[in-house]
């Protein structure tokens, strides 16, 4: 018995140290959790982006996103609204969620996730614990955590990864309805791991099949800077050689704001009327959150070149 709880507190340790160490920045205490608990007798757990990541290193979360994160937590929570409305489904038992933010943010959300688990290797909360004109400390009079049975998330394919890595450990379930990295097809990693999208490879494919219909034998290819758009561009290219397809330029999209700016300019560069580098087609890879803004600047540059109305850009 000794040693399993040994093994158990080893886990939660190096857990807790591999968190801090995927971008080497101090994370938030875990009294500092942005969660959603939800009573039940079966606990689902969520983890949806409801804030961007944050720009500043002393903070873990920016802005509100509101399509990636606030609308996926309430589809969540209608979803089990409607379940539990059945009396006949679950024969009585009742759903519960707890439902947590990662923040955009792997190294933020991973630790976070650390409350779908804390009570199965027997780690209790600081707030769990409550002291009275300086006695010792004892535990509070609260009803005990349910376990969580299977996991919602994430959105982000880097946040996913370090969840399923974690969540393999104690066997429970996670289902993604939004990554798409063709690593977590791997069921030799992530046996534990399913998702309601296709890969990125199947995306590529899809992408390629397009080009070929309209007979884009020429195209540029622009990704993030990031797992997303870096693994789909590599996807591409495989299956764009094999069909014929030749790359005129690659532009690598920075996504700090600083940086993303400055990419756009190189972009639009290559992308002239004036220059032969640059094919018309353009394949992106790119966060759904950049394009936008990524669209919105190509364009104003691209009026004030010389020739621009002789160059329409396909995205």
């Amino acid at each position: 018995m000794f040693s399993i709880l040994a093994l158990a507190t080893h886990i939660l340790a190096n857990v807790t140290e591999a968190a801090k160490m995927v971008d080497g920045s101090d994370l938030a205490p875990s009294n500092k959790v942005r969660q959603i608990r939800i009573a039940g007798d079966l606990m689902l757990g969520g983890v949806f982006p409801v804030h961007t990541k944050s720009q500043n290193p002393d903070e873990p979360c920016g802005e509100i996103a509101e399509t990636r994160g606030v609308h996926r937590v309430e589809a969540m929570l209608y979803a089990l609204d409607q379940i539990n409305a059945q009396k006949d489904f679950l024969r009585g038992y009742k759903l519960g969620a707890l439902i947590l933010d990662s923040c955009s943010n792997p190294a933020y959300a991973l630790n976070q996730s650390l409350e779908f688990v804390r009570d199965m290797i027997g780690s209790s909360d600081a707030s769990d614990y409550v002291c009275s004109d300086g006695s010792d400390p004892r535990t509070r009079s609260i009803n005990k955590k349910k376990n969580v049975v299977a996991v919602v998330g994430a959105s982000y394919s880097s946040v996913t990864v370090q969840i399923a890595n974690l969540l393999r450990l104690f066997r429970i379930v996670q289902v993604s309805p939004a990554s798409t990295n063709a690593d977590l097809s791997d069921k030799s990693r992530f046996e534990y791991f399913a998702r309601t999208v296709p890969s990125d490879d199947y995306q590529a494919m899809a992408m390629v099949e397009i080009a070929v219909r309209f007979k884009w034998t020429y195209v540029s290819l622009v990704y993030s800077a990031d797992e997303y758009g870096e693994l789909g561009a590599d996807a591409f290219k495989k299956e764009a050689r094999k069909k014929g397809i030749c790359i005129a330029i690659e532009e690598r999209i920075q996504n700090k704001k600083e940086s993303f700016v400055e990419s756009i300019d190189n972009l639009v560069k290559k992308l002239q009327p004036d220059k032969k580098v640059g094919a018309r087609v353009v394949v992106l890879f790119v966060g759904t959150e950049y394009v936008p803004e990524l669209l919105k600047h190509t364009a104003e540059r691209m009026k004030l070149s010389a020739g621009y109305s002789k160059k329409k850009i396909i995205w």
